[in-house]
Formats: C-alpha cells, sequence, structure tokens
C-alpha cells in the first residue's frame, strides 16, 4: 500500500539456486483479493533472467529489466513474482495472517499475502515476500502506471537470511 506516490523500479527476490533463474513479473492496480485465481486480471510486466545468489543473499532483478510501476498514494498494488525455471527457487516466510501489514515505512506498508503454484493455481495464505523493492517518491499524482527510467530511488527489504518455507511465488501489495 503506497502511503506517497511512488514509482517502483527495482526488485531484489531470495533464490535458493545459484544458477540462472528464469521469472515473470506481474502487477496489478488494487489487492489481488478475488483476482489471484484470475491470470488475465493481471498485466504482464516482464519475463526476466536471474542470477541466483543462493540462500540467504539477495537476487538483484538487474536495472532496466522492467519498466518501473507507479502507485499513487493512498492505493494498493498487488505484484506477482513467478519462478519458471524451478518452482522451488523462490524463499518466503510464513507470518500473521494474510492482509496484516509486515512492514512500512514513510512511504509504503507490505502487507501479508499469499505464496502461488505456477500459473495462479494453488494459493499458500501468510505468505511474505522475501525481497527488497526500491522506488522513487514524487510528488505529482501518477497518470500512466508504467514508466521507463528514473535516477535516484529509496528502498523498503523484506529479507531474511533464513528461509522457513519455500514457495513459488509471492503477491506484494
Amino acid at each position: 500500500v503506497a502511503k506517497a506516490n511512488i514509482w517502483v523500479q527495482e526488485i531484489d527476490v531470495h533464490l535458493l539456486s545459484e544458477s540462472t533463474v528464469e521469472l515473470e513479473l506481474y502487477t496489478l492496480k488494487g489487492s489481488h483479493r478475488r483476482r489471484h485465481r484470475r491470470p488475465k486480471a493481471w498485466t504482464h510486466v516482464s519475463n526476466i533472467s536471474v542470477e541466483g545468489k543462493g540462500r540467504g543473499q539477495k537476487s538483484i532483478i538487474p536495472v532496466g529489466s522492467f519498466d518501473a510501476v507507479g502507485i499513487n498514494g493512498g492505493s494498493t498494488q498487488a505484484f506477482f513474482v513467478n519462478v519458471i525455471s524451478n518452482s522451488r527457487d523462490m524463499a518466503t516466510l510464513k507470518y500473521g495472517s494474510t492482509y496484516d501489514v509486515y512492514t512500512e515505512n514513510a512511504e509504503v506498508s507490505v502487507l501479508v499475502g499469499l505464496g502461488k503454484l505456477y500459473q495462479f493455481s494453488n494459493s499458500y495464505n501468510n505468505q511474505v515476500w522475501n525481497g527488497s523493492l526500491r522506488y522513487t517518491v514524487t510528488e505529482d499524482k501518477i497518470v500512466d502506471s508504467i514508466e521507463s527510467s528514473f535516477s535516484e530511488y529509496v528502498s523498503i527489504k523484506i529479507y531474511h537470511k533464513v528461509p522457513i518455507m519455500i514457495a513459488f511465488a509471492m503477491f506484494l501489495w
């Protein structure tokens, strides 16, 4: 949930693999609620090859791998990071209840979400995405929600050294 107008520009993930992992990135305006099993409700942002750094290390989705996603303050945005190459490569944490605030700063609240199997199938409740978001804060209201370049950013980290549960993709909203 954005508290300020932001552009999400970069994402890091916690991959267990130490080799190249194929990811898909999707986004959705609003909450995933009642839409987490409807692939056509989601916007495909990018297919991305990422070098996995292994357990306890962040794997960086390279700059320019996807166009920035704009979120107006007071709005909710869902993200779905889908592991294509080996569904057991994504590390997550089971925590609290779905929709609880897991972490926040002045600009963003990250809520507890769902783990998903490939192609929007089975759901695992109460999962926290394991990575970080880097974003730019803007005073301007966001009209077009996809943009391609920025220079300065801040980040919120949702990163755990030891994964408690392995899931296959995560929603972040």
